[in-house]
């Protein structure tokens, strides 16, 4: 859990840090690239309007001039770069586009039209082009170091950062266990007072009742005490290769005696030669949990379906069972402790909210993924790993 929320933290610090800086980064290159283009344009527009033998300009540049689609003269007197064969080649490649103003290698361009000619004219941005890549270089360097230390940062002040939360969690769950300890003893004894009561009085509805809450609450304090153990980072748990060997006389058999007395169709779909690697204990603890929620429910002469199957060198492990109670799409706020779709669906059927919660610590410790759909008609929960 812990673990999960320093990883959360440093993918979002990280993330937001990221876009921030991309958007700097963009900013500061689109001014630099406008600027260059900002001031080459100006440059070729005051050799159009002042003339080329303007004594006091000193940029170097080159213009073609066309009549009648042909070209009627080339200067290059102004440059060093280029002669007059390449300025007509370049020249042409641009009047053939029909572009009026740009980039060609290293040239800025600009076309100017009048009713009897066409004058292009090429200007030498070589030294405004270097410093406009000089300064994305640059700021590129600086974007992969700030997020460098962005990122390490994030991990070294994330402990810092979620200090609060980890306290309010650990309290919580100190809470519920000491909660859950403290309530066995009282509901042992009430358990052994309602057996004698019921040896004294004989059996009634209200006993029945009664001793119907008292393992219900059991259950419950149970459950929270396994999900608090599997939740504690510092436990070690063996992952190893197993098989299902024994699945149907651990866990299928008395699950189709129960179907049939609710009149279930329980089916099982289980690949051959198939050996994941996990806790084989809680994976078919696990199974269990889907198939004591498949049973509470399913709807009225539904299907149960148990699929252990090969996917993509993975295993699936999950249980589908016929319901209109969700909507079509995934629902992972089913695995959250206590969640409750249906309050009195819930009272009616018993369910606590904390089954799919220990099935989805079980995913995490067992590296997995789990996963919850619904096609509007079925519900299907699988893990896979």
């Amino acid at each position: 859990m812990i673990k999960q929320l320093k990883r959360r933290f440093v993918i979002v610090a990280s993330l937001s840090a990221f876009f921030v800086v991309l958007v700097i980064m963009i900013a500061i290159n689109g001014f630099s690239y406008n600027n260059t283009c900002n001031i080459t344009t100006a440059t070729i527009r005051k050799i159009y309007t002042t003339g080329n033998d303007a004594p006091e300009f000193k940029s170097s540049y080159f213009i073609v001039t066309f009549e009648d689609d042909e070209i009627v003269s080339t200067d290059v007197n102004h440059i060093f770069t280029i002669d007059e064969f390449n300025a007509d080649e370049i020249a042409t490649t641009i009047y053939e586009k029909g572009s009026t103003n740009g980039f060609i290698d290293s040239y800025r361009y600009e076309v100017f039209k009048t009713t009897d000619s066409v004058v292009f004219i090429g200007l030498d941005a070589s030294i405004e082009l270097n410093t406009f890549y000089m300064t994305l270089r640059i700021s590129l360097i600086v974007f992969l170091a700030s997020m460098l230390g962005i990122i390490l940062l994030s991990y070294v002040f994330s402990d810092r950062a979620i200090r609060p939360m980890i306290e309010s969690y650990e309290k919580q769950k100190s809470f519920i266990t000491n909660a859950s300890h403290e309530l066995k003893t009282p509901l042992t004894v009430m358990s052994a007072n309602m057996q004698i009561l019921e040896m004294t009085t004989g059996e009634n509805k209200w006993i029945e009742k009664t001793n119907n809450q008292i393992k219900k609450l059991t259950k419950l304090t149970n459950d929270l005490v396994t999900l608090s153990k599997m939740e504690e980072e510092s436990a070690v748990h063996e992952l190893k290769k197993f098989d299902f060997e024994d699945l149907d006389e651990a866990i299928v058999g008395p699950y189709e005696g129960l179907a049939l007395q609710k009149n279930y169709k329980f089916e099982t779909h289980i690949d051959e030669k198939v050996s994941p690697v996990g806790e084989k204990e809680s994976i078919y603890h696990f199974i269990v949990i889907l198939l004591d929620n498949a049973m509470k429910y399913t709807s009225p002469e539904g299907t149960i379906n148990l699929y252990i199957k090969n996917v993509n060198n993975k295993v699936k492990i999950g249980v589908v069972n016929t319901t209109d109670d969700f909507k079509p799409g995934k629902h992972d706020e089913i695995l959250e402790r206590f969640y409750r779709a249906d309050k009195s669906h819930n009272s009616r059927t018993g369910g606590s909210g904390i089954g799919l919660a220990i099935a989805n610590a079980i995913a995490n410790i067992n590296k997995g993924k789990i996963s919850v759909f619904s096609d509007g008609k079925s519900l299907d929960i699988g893990l896979e790993i």
